[in-house]
C-alpha cells in the first residue's frame, strides 16, 4: 500500500510503502478502510496530513520486526519527538506505541517540558493516562518553568480525587463524599 503524506507546515509531500497486512495490524485506524475485498484495495488512496519526519518514524516503527528492517535501527523515542508520536500513534490506534510513549513521558517529563514542543495537543484521555502514573510528589518535583504541563497534571489529579470509581494510590479515600463533623459542623472530604 502507498501512503501519501502531506506536510502543509513544511510544504512537503512524500510517499511511503507498507504491506497491507502490516499496516492493518500495526495501525488499526486503517483496518476499517482496508479490510474490504482485495479487488478494491487498488481503488483506495491513502492520504495522511502529518509531519513527514514523524510519519517516517512511525513507518520505521511499524516495520521494526520485518526482514527489511534488519539493517535499519529501531527508532527511539526522544524528548523532542515523543509528544508528536504519542498524538499520532493514538490517532492511528497504535496501542502498544501509545503505551510506550506514556511510559516514556512518565520517566522523562523534565526533559520533555524542557524541549521545544507544544503540549496543548494532548487530549484529556492521554492526559489522564499520563497523570495516573505520577504521584503528587513526582508532579511537585517537575521542573516546568513555563508551566507547559505541570498544572494540567495537578488538575487531572484533583479531578481524579472526586471520581468515586477511581482508586487513588496517593490517598486511601477519594473526595467524592462530603462529611459534616457532628461536633464542629465543618465539612470534610
Amino acid at each position: 500500500m502507498v501512503i501519501h503524506v502531506c506536510d502543509e507546515a513544511k510544504s512537503l509531500k512524500e510517499d511511503f510503502i507498507c504491506p497491507r497486512d502490516l499496516l492493518i495490524s500495526e495501525m488499526k485506524y486503517f483496518a476499517e478502510y482496508l479490510s474490504m475485498d482485495a479487488q478494491r484495495w487498488e481503488e483506495v488512496d491513502i492520504s495522511v496530513h502529518c509531519d513527514v519526519h514523524i510519519f517516517n518514524w512511525l513507518i520505521k516503527y511499524v516495520k521494526r520486526n520485518t526482514k527489511e528492517s534488519k539493517d535499519c535501527e529501531i527508532p527511539a523515542l526522544e524528548p523532542g519527538n515523543v509528544i508528536s508520536i504519542l498524538i499520532s500513534s493514538e490517532f492511528l490506534k497504535m496501542d502498544s506505541l501509545v503505551e510506550q510513549c506514556i511510559q516514556y513521558c512518565h520517566k522523562n517529563m523534565n526533559a520533555i517540558v524542557a524541549a521545544p514542543c507544544n503540549m496543548n495537543c494532548i487530549n484529556a484521555n492521554l492526559l489522564t493516562r499520563i497523570a495516573d502514573l505520577f504521584t503528587h510528589n513526582e508532579i511537585d518535583d517537575l521542573k516546568d518553568k513555563k508551566d507547559k504541563f505541570r498544572s494540567k497534571l495537578f488538575c487531572k489529579k484533583i479531578e481524579r480525587l472526586f471520581d468515586p470509581e477511581y482508586s487513588n494510590p496517593d490517598s486511601r479515600n477519594n473526595a467524592a463524599t462530603l462529611y459534616r463533623c457532628c461536633l464542629c459542623k465543618k465539612l470534610l472530604t
